[in-house]
């Protein structure tokens, strides 16, 4: 992604219960591609856009016990891939508890965009990204009366995230078939909006954690905290694709054959949590922290423009997420992030 600002916050694993969940349900997807797949003396495994690694440590586990029992002399290369910025001692870590617990494995740091190229050509045998590929290439443009195009009321806006969506798309699965081996497969696990509407924190029963967020901010700039050009600058460069257009984009670029496809809503463990123990600081607490990990850039992002020291803008987003932790206690039962997850299985001709 070229002239982006795109990161997560430091600790983004502690903060995403919810994400090693959603990958922990794709271990039928890495199993039927390991076994369906003639393996070689060295098998070559990528995750695109690991983050820190906290959430993926299992499946890359996962992933190399089955290759090892097929043969335990065969070697195992792991690519960890993700964007410079996040490129820290965290994933360094995680990335060495494995090559420590497997002697067969080399693991290897890839700092590049997954719009890029991220490794060889014909070099990987099996592919994975989870909750990742829904970030665009670059923002369409910034939107005027909202902060995410899922949820904005403007027709026309949505339609065109929807576009600039189904480009990346097409981009992203040419640059992944170039990079697989004959044969070889890919796990996608994205974020998406299911047949009914619902997506990322909007289940049609709690409120809207895109309509929360961009009413706190909104209110902001009522009151005077931010201007009118900073609210319309905070704006997700990210879209949340249907079942439909994550086929469409797979039949479009042709070399790809889907082998599983499903889209899954997966509950949110910090509601789960709360409605067992009732225990309302800790939920907003938890909730607040999750919805932070992969928003608060954007916000922050929105004010840098600002000649006021980091400490001011620190201080307005602080009291951004302060508002919406106290708007969650005020009211935990209407509040909940739910994952609505697709997964996609294809295999290279």
């Amino acid at each position: 992604m070229s002239g982006n600002k795109i990161f997560m916050t430091s600790g983004y694993s502690e903060r995403t219960k919810g994400a090693e969940t959603v990958i922990n349900k794709s271990f039928d997807l890495l199993e039927k591609a390991v076994d369906e797949m003639k393996l070689g003396e060295v098998f070559r495994f990528c995750d695109y856009g690991t983050a820190d690694g906290g959430t993926s440590v299992g499946m890359w586990k996962f992933v190399c016990s089955k290759v090892l029992e097929a043969g335990e002399d065969r070697e195992i290369e792991v690519v960890l891939n993700d964007l410079p910025k996040m490129i820290g001692e965290t994933l360094v870590k995680n990335g060495r508890s494995l090559s420590e617990l497997y002697r067969n494995a080399i693991v290897l740091i890839s700092p590049e965009s997954f719009y890029n190229s991220v490794v060889a050509r014909s070099s990987i045998d099996l592919g994975f990204s989870a909750t990742a590929m829904h970030w665009l290439s670059k923002l369409p443009y910034h939107i005027e009366n909202h902060t995410h195009s899922n949820a904005c009321p403007n027709g026309e806006d949505f339609e065109a995230f929807c576009r600039q969506s189904a480009v990346d798309w097409k981009l992203l699965l040419s640059r992944r078939k170039d990079e697989l081996k004959p044969g070889g497969k890919m796990v996608f696990v994205n974020l998406s909006r299911n047949s009914e509407g619902m997506y990322l924190g909007h289940n049609k029963d709690d409120k809207n954690l895109h309509e929360v967020l961009h009413n706190i901010w909104r209110a902001f700039k009522e009151e005077g905290e931010i201007s009118r050009k900073e609210y319309e600058s905070a704006t997700f460069q990210n879209f949340y694709r249907s079942e439909e257009e994550y086929i469409k984009g797979v039949e479009e670029v042709g070399g790809l054959e889907i082998l599983h496809i499903r889209t899954e809503l997966i509950k949110c463990p910090y509601r789960k949590k709360f409605d067992e123990d009732g225990n309302t600081e800790k939920f907003a607490f938890g909730l607040t922290g999750t919805v932070r990990s992969w928003s608060e850039h954007v916000f922050f992002e929105a004010i840098s423009s600002r000649k006021d020291a980091i400490e001011d803008k620190k201080r307005i987003v602080d009291a951004f997420y302060r508002q919406f932790k106290e708007e969650v206690e005020n009211n935990p039962k209407s509040y909940s992030m739910d994952y609505i997850e697709n997964y996609l299985l294809v295999s290279k001709d």
